[in-house]
Protein backbone atom coordinates (compact mmCIF):
# COMPACT_ATOMS: atom_id res chain seq x y z
CA UNK A 1 0.00 0.00 0.00
CA UNK A 2 2.83 2.40 0.92
CA UNK A 3 4.69 1.59 -2.31
CA UNK A 4 1.50 2.12 -4.28
CA UNK A 5 0.91 5.50 -2.64
CA UNK A 6 4.52 6.54 -3.26
CA UNK A 7 4.25 5.50 -6.89
CA UNK A 8 0.99 7.44 -7.24
CA UNK A 9 2.57 10.51 -5.66
CA UNK A 10 5.56 10.24 -7.97
CA UNK A 11 3.22 10.08 -10.97
CA UNK A 12 1.33 13.18 -9.82
CA UNK A 13 4.55 15.16 -9.34
CA UNK A 14 5.68 14.16 -12.83
CA UNK A 15 2.38 15.28 -14.37
CA UNK A 16 2.04 18.55 -12.42
CA UNK A 17 5.65 19.66 -12.15
CA UNK A 18 8.48 17.89 -13.94
CA UNK A 19 6.97 17.26 -17.38
CA UNK A 20 5.36 20.72 -17.81
CA UNK A 21 8.56 22.34 -16.54
CA UNK A 22 10.86 20.51 -18.97
CA UNK A 23 8.52 21.08 -21.90
CA UNK A 24 8.19 24.76 -20.97
CA UNK A 25 11.97 25.16 -21.00
CA UNK A 26 12.21 23.74 -24.54
CA UNK A 27 9.05 25.11 -26.12
CA UNK A 28 9.51 28.43 -24.33
CA UNK A 29 12.53 28.99 -26.55
CA UNK A 30 10.42 28.30 -29.64
CA UNK A 31 7.79 30.76 -28.37
CA UNK A 32 10.57 33.29 -27.68
CA UNK A 33 11.74 32.98 -31.28
CA UNK A 34 8.20 33.60 -32.51
CA UNK A 35 7.75 36.45 -30.01
CA UNK A 36 10.68 38.33 -31.57
CA UNK A 37 8.97 38.38 -34.96
CA UNK A 38 5.35 38.51 -33.77
CA UNK A 39 5.51 41.14 -31.03
CA UNK A 40 8.47 43.21 -32.25
CA UNK A 41 7.86 43.16 -36.02
CA UNK A 42 4.14 42.23 -35.90
CA UNK A 43 4.79 39.19 -38.12
CA UNK A 44 3.47 35.65 -37.53
CA UNK A 45 6.38 33.77 -39.10
CA UNK A 46 5.08 30.54 -40.64
CA UNK A 47 8.58 29.45 -41.66
CA UNK A 48 9.13 28.19 -38.09
CA UNK A 49 7.07 25.08 -38.93
CA UNK A 50 9.84 24.16 -41.36
CA UNK A 51 12.83 25.53 -39.45
CA UNK A 52 12.01 23.71 -36.21
CA UNK A 53 12.05 20.10 -37.54
CA UNK A 54 14.88 20.62 -40.04
CA UNK A 55 17.14 22.11 -37.35
CA UNK A 56 16.53 18.98 -35.26
CA UNK A 57 17.39 16.72 -38.20
CA UNK A 58 20.55 18.71 -38.93
CA UNK A 59 21.58 18.36 -35.29
CA UNK A 60 21.09 14.57 -35.23
CA UNK A 61 22.90 14.07 -38.56
CA UNK A 62 25.79 16.26 -37.41
CA UNK A 63 26.13 14.33 -34.12
CA UNK A 64 26.05 11.00 -35.97
CA UNK A 65 28.73 12.34 -38.31
CA UNK A 66 31.03 12.81 -35.33
CA UNK A 67 30.52 16.48 -34.46
CA UNK A 68 30.33 17.58 -30.84
CA UNK A 69 26.68 18.05 -29.68
CA UNK A 70 27.34 21.71 -28.84
CA UNK A 71 28.89 22.33 -32.25
CA UNK A 72 25.93 20.57 -33.85
CA UNK A 73 23.61 22.86 -31.90
CA UNK A 74 25.45 25.94 -33.17
CA UNK A 75 25.29 24.57 -36.71
CA UNK A 76 21.51 24.25 -36.39
CA UNK A 77 21.30 27.82 -35.07
CA UNK A 78 23.28 29.09 -38.06
CA UNK A 79 20.82 27.31 -40.34
CA UNK A 80 17.88 28.88 -38.48
CA UNK A 81 19.41 32.35 -38.74
CA UNK A 82 19.82 31.82 -42.50
CA UNK A 83 16.18 30.75 -42.89
CA UNK A 84 15.06 33.82 -40.95
CA UNK A 85 17.22 35.95 -43.22
CA UNK A 86 15.74 34.34 -46.34
CA UNK A 87 12.18 34.90 -45.08
CA UNK A 88 12.95 38.56 -44.37
CA UNK A 89 14.74 39.03 -47.71
CA UNK A 90 11.70 37.81 -49.64
CA UNK A 91 9.72 40.59 -47.98
CA UNK A 92 12.33 43.33 -47.95
CA UNK A 93 13.78 42.93 -51.44
CA UNK A 94 11.07 41.13 -53.43
CA UNK A 95 8.15 42.86 -51.67
CA UNK A 96 6.39 39.55 -50.95
CA UNK A 97 4.06 39.90 -47.93
CA UNK A 98 5.52 38.37 -44.78
CA UNK A 99 2.74 35.80 -44.50
CA UNK A 100 3.50 34.49 -47.98
CA UNK A 101 7.26 34.71 -47.39
CA UNK A 102 6.88 32.41 -44.42
CA UNK A 103 4.71 29.99 -46.39
CA UNK A 104 7.27 29.90 -49.24
CA UNK A 105 10.18 29.10 -46.90
CA UNK A 106 8.10 26.59 -44.92
CA UNK A 107 7.06 24.80 -48.13
CA UNK A 108 10.65 24.68 -49.39
CA UNK A 109 11.82 23.28 -46.07
CA UNK A 110 9.30 20.45 -46.26
CA UNK A 111 11.32 19.02 -49.16
CA UNK A 112 14.59 19.54 -47.28
CA UNK A 113 12.97 17.85 -44.29
CA UNK A 114 12.06 14.73 -46.27
CA UNK A 115 15.39 14.54 -48.13
CA UNK A 116 17.47 14.81 -44.96
CA UNK A 117 15.26 12.98 -42.48
CA UNK A 118 13.70 10.16 -44.54
CA UNK A 119 10.89 10.07 -41.98
CA UNK A 120 13.04 10.20 -38.85
CA UNK A 121 16.65 10.03 -37.73
CA UNK A 122 17.97 8.84 -34.37
CA UNK A 123 21.14 9.70 -32.49
CA UNK A 124 23.33 6.59 -32.65
CA UNK A 125 24.60 6.90 -29.08
CA UNK A 126 21.81 8.18 -26.84
CA UNK A 127 24.17 9.74 -24.29
CA UNK A 128 25.94 11.80 -26.96
CA UNK A 129 23.90 14.97 -26.43
CA UNK A 130 24.32 18.26 -24.58
CA UNK A 131 22.38 16.64 -21.72
CA UNK A 132 24.05 13.22 -21.69
CA UNK A 133 26.97 13.67 -19.31
CA UNK A 134 24.94 15.55 -16.68
CA UNK A 135 22.01 13.12 -16.97
CA UNK A 136 24.37 10.22 -16.30
CA UNK A 137 25.91 12.02 -13.31
CA UNK A 138 22.51 12.65 -11.71
CA UNK A 139 21.30 9.09 -12.39
CA UNK A 140 24.44 7.71 -10.75
CA UNK A 141 24.12 10.06 -7.78
CA UNK A 142 20.43 9.32 -7.18
CA UNK A 143 21.03 5.58 -7.53
CA UNK A 144 23.63 5.83 -4.77
CA UNK A 145 21.09 7.58 -2.55
CA UNK A 146 18.53 4.83 -3.16
CA UNK A 147 16.13 7.12 -4.98
CA UNK A 148 12.89 5.44 -6.07
CA UNK A 149 13.17 6.12 -9.82
CA UNK A 150 16.74 7.35 -10.33
CA UNK A 151 16.74 7.01 -14.12
CA UNK A 152 13.71 9.24 -14.68
CA UNK A 153 14.60 11.88 -12.07
CA UNK A 154 18.30 11.81 -12.88
CA UNK A 155 17.53 12.48 -16.54
CA UNK A 156 15.03 15.16 -15.55
CA UNK A 157 17.38 17.05 -13.22
CA UNK A 158 20.31 16.85 -15.64
CA UNK A 159 18.27 17.95 -18.66
CA UNK A 160 16.38 20.65 -16.73
CA UNK A 161 19.60 22.16 -15.38
CA UNK A 162 21.14 22.42 -18.86
CA UNK A 163 17.90 23.89 -20.24
CA UNK A 164 17.61 26.45 -17.43
CA UNK A 165 21.17 27.64 -18.07
CA UNK A 166 20.61 27.86 -21.84
CA UNK A 167 17.25 29.61 -21.45
CA UNK A 168 18.65 32.09 -18.95
CA UNK A 169 21.61 32.83 -21.24
CA UNK A 170 19.41 33.29 -24.32
CA UNK A 171 16.80 35.41 -22.52
CA UNK A 172 19.59 37.49 -20.96
CA UNK A 173 21.26 38.09 -24.34
CA UNK A 174 17.93 38.95 -25.97
CA UNK A 175 17.13 41.39 -23.14
CA UNK A 176 20.58 42.97 -23.39
CA UNK A 177 20.60 43.19 -27.20
CA UNK A 178 17.18 44.82 -27.49
CA UNK A 179 18.28 47.39 -24.93
CA UNK A 180 21.22 48.46 -27.09
CA UNK A 181 21.04 51.20 -29.71
CA UNK A 182 20.61 48.64 -32.51
CA UNK A 183 17.99 46.68 -30.57
CA UNK A 184 16.00 49.81 -29.74
CA UNK A 185 16.14 50.77 -33.40
CA UNK A 186 14.65 47.38 -34.34
CA UNK A 187 11.86 47.82 -31.79
CA UNK A 188 11.16 51.33 -33.08
CA UNK A 189 11.05 50.01 -36.63
CA UNK A 190 8.56 47.34 -35.57
CA UNK A 191 6.26 49.88 -33.93
CA UNK A 192 6.17 52.36 -36.79
CA UNK A 193 8.37 52.00 -39.86
CA UNK A 194 7.54 55.44 -41.25
CA UNK A 195 8.49 57.22 -38.03
CA UNK A 196 11.60 55.04 -37.65
CA UNK A 197 12.67 55.82 -41.21
CA UNK A 198 12.17 59.54 -40.59
CA UNK A 199 14.47 59.19 -37.57
CA UNK A 200 17.22 57.75 -39.75
CA UNK A 201 16.68 54.06 -38.86
CA UNK A 202 17.36 51.51 -41.59
CA UNK A 203 14.12 49.51 -41.61
CA UNK A 204 15.45 46.87 -44.01
CA UNK A 205 18.43 46.12 -41.81
CA UNK A 206 16.21 46.03 -38.72
CA UNK A 207 13.86 43.47 -40.25
CA UNK A 208 16.69 41.29 -41.59
CA UNK A 209 18.51 41.30 -38.26
CA UNK A 210 15.43 40.62 -36.11
CA UNK A 211 14.24 37.77 -38.32
CA UNK A 212 17.67 36.13 -38.35
CA UNK A 213 17.82 36.28 -34.53
CA UNK A 214 14.28 34.86 -34.37
CA UNK A 215 15.25 32.02 -36.73
CA UNK A 216 18.34 31.19 -34.68
CA UNK A 217 16.32 30.92 -31.44
CA UNK A 218 13.69 28.75 -33.17
CA UNK A 219 16.43 26.45 -34.49
CA UNK A 220 17.97 26.28 -31.01
CA UNK A 221 14.63 25.00 -29.69
CA UNK A 222 14.46 22.44 -32.51
CA UNK A 223 17.99 21.23 -31.80
CA UNK A 224 17.36 20.86 -28.06
CA UNK A 225 14.05 19.10 -28.67
CA UNK A 226 15.72 16.56 -30.97
CA UNK A 227 18.54 15.95 -28.49
CA UNK A 228 16.08 15.50 -25.64
CA UNK A 229 13.99 13.03 -27.65
CA UNK A 230 17.12 11.41 -29.19
CA UNK A 231 15.12 11.43 -32.44
CA UNK A 232 14.20 14.05 -35.04
CA UNK A 233 11.09 13.50 -37.18
CA UNK A 234 9.60 15.15 -40.25
CA UNK A 235 6.36 15.87 -38.38
CA UNK A 236 7.89 17.68 -35.39
CA UNK A 237 6.94 21.09 -36.81
CA UNK A 238 3.23 20.43 -37.24
CA UNK A 239 1.14 22.84 -35.21
CA UNK A 240 4.16 24.65 -33.74
CA UNK A 241 2.90 28.09 -34.83
CA UNK A 242 -0.41 27.70 -32.97
CA UNK A 243 1.40 26.16 -30.00
CA UNK A 244 3.91 29.02 -29.79
CA UNK A 245 1.21 31.69 -30.12
CA UNK A 246 -0.82 30.00 -27.38
CA UNK A 247 2.22 30.04 -25.06
CA UNK A 248 2.83 33.73 -25.76
CA UNK A 249 -0.82 34.65 -25.16
CA UNK A 250 -1.14 32.55 -21.98
CA UNK A 251 2.06 34.06 -20.61
CA UNK A 252 0.84 37.59 -21.25
CA UNK A 253 -2.45 36.74 -19.57
CA UNK A 254 -0.88 35.15 -16.49
CA UNK A 255 2.06 37.52 -16.03
CA UNK A 256 0.85 40.92 -17.13
CA UNK A 257 3.32 43.76 -17.38
CA UNK A 258 4.57 46.52 -19.62
CA UNK A 259 8.33 46.01 -19.36
CA UNK A 260 10.29 44.00 -21.91
CA UNK A 261 11.78 41.95 -19.08
CA UNK A 262 8.32 40.93 -17.86
CA UNK A 263 7.30 39.94 -21.39
CA UNK A 264 10.33 37.67 -21.71
CA UNK A 265 9.63 36.02 -18.35
CA UNK A 266 5.94 35.59 -19.24
CA UNK A 267 6.84 33.36 -22.21
CA UNK A 268 8.33 30.66 -19.99
CA UNK A 269 5.54 31.03 -17.41
CA UNK A 270 3.04 30.63 -20.26
CA UNK A 271 4.87 27.53 -21.44
CA UNK A 272 4.55 25.89 -18.03
CA UNK A 273 0.84 26.74 -17.71
CA UNK A 274 0.16 25.58 -21.27
CA UNK A 275 1.74 22.15 -20.82
CA UNK A 276 0.20 21.75 -17.38
CA UNK A 277 -3.29 22.34 -18.78
CA UNK A 278 -2.63 20.08 -21.77
CA UNK A 279 -1.25 17.35 -19.47
CA UNK A 280 -4.35 17.47 -17.29
CA UNK A 281 -6.61 17.28 -20.34
CA UNK A 282 -4.71 14.26 -21.69
CA UNK A 283 -5.28 12.48 -18.36
CA UNK A 284 -9.06 12.63 -18.79
CA UNK A 285 -10.29 9.02 -19.08
CA UNK A 286 -11.07 8.12 -22.68
CA UNK A 287 -9.48 11.27 -24.12
CA UNK A 288 -8.72 10.86 -27.84
CA UNK A 289 -5.27 12.24 -28.68
CA UNK A 290 -6.47 12.97 -32.21
CA UNK A 291 -8.30 15.97 -30.76
CA UNK A 292 -5.08 17.53 -29.45
CA UNK A 293 -4.76 20.11 -32.24
CA UNK A 294 -8.41 21.08 -31.78
CA UNK A 295 -7.75 21.55 -28.06
CA UNK A 296 -4.71 23.71 -28.84
CA UNK A 297 -6.73 25.92 -31.18
CA UNK A 298 -9.54 26.21 -28.61
CA UNK A 299 -7.06 27.14 -25.86
CA UNK A 300 -5.54 29.90 -27.98
CA UNK A 301 -9.01 31.25 -28.85
CA UNK A 302 -10.10 31.33 -25.21
CA UNK A 303 -6.87 32.99 -24.06
CA UNK A 304 -7.07 35.65 -26.79
CA UNK A 305 -10.70 36.47 -25.90
CA UNK A 306 -9.84 36.65 -22.18
CA UNK A 307 -6.88 38.89 -22.97
CA UNK A 308 -9.08 41.30 -24.94
CA UNK A 309 -11.72 41.35 -22.18
CA UNK A 310 -9.13 42.07 -19.50
CA UNK A 311 -7.65 44.91 -21.57
CA UNK A 312 -11.10 46.52 -21.78
CA UNK A 313 -11.74 46.42 -18.02
CA UNK A 314 -9.30 49.20 -16.99
CA UNK A 315 -10.63 51.42 -19.78
CA UNK A 316 -14.19 51.09 -18.48
CA UNK A 317 -13.00 51.86 -14.97
CA UNK A 318 -11.12 54.89 -16.22
CA UNK A 319 -14.24 56.21 -17.97
CA UNK A 320 -16.34 55.85 -14.80
CA UNK A 321 -13.67 57.61 -12.76
CA UNK A 322 -13.52 60.44 -15.31
CA UNK A 323 -17.29 60.90 -15.10
CA UNK A 324 -17.15 60.93 -11.28
CA UNK A 325 -14.44 63.61 -11.23
CA UNK A 326 -16.30 65.64 -13.82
Amino acid sequence: MILSAASSGDSVVRMLLSEPMKLALIWGLLALGLYLSFRILDVADLSLEGTFPVSGIITVLAINAGLNPWVSLLLAMAFGALMGLVTAALNVYLKIPFLLSGIIVMTALFSVNVLLGHGSVTIAESSNTVFGWLDDAFVSGLSGLGWGTPKYWGNFFGTALVLVLIDAAVAGMVYWFFGTEIGLAIRASGRNRETASASGINNRLSVLLCMSISGAVIALAGSLYAQDKITATNTAGQGTLVLSLAIVFIGELVLRGVSFKTHLASIFVGGFVYWLILGLIEKIPGFNVNFIYLIQAAMMTVVMVLGLLIKKLPKKGAKKEAVTHA
